[in-house]
């Protein structure tokens, strides 16, 4: 879990825009949790 905060706290710090991306309410209401999951996986892939 603290890895998760490290790179939330990472992502805003290098793309801003992130927090403005519109995302899916988890059922644990965590947002940027899945905006930080979405990020991720577009690094993969593309």
């Amino acid at each position: 879990m603290a890895q998760i905060h490290r790179l939330i706290a990472l992502l805003d710090k290098t793309d801003p825009a992130l927090k403005n991306i519109p995302t899916l309410r988890t059922k644990y209401n965590r947002p940027r949790a899945v905006a930080a999951t979405h990020a991720i996986l577009r690094l993969y892939y593309e």
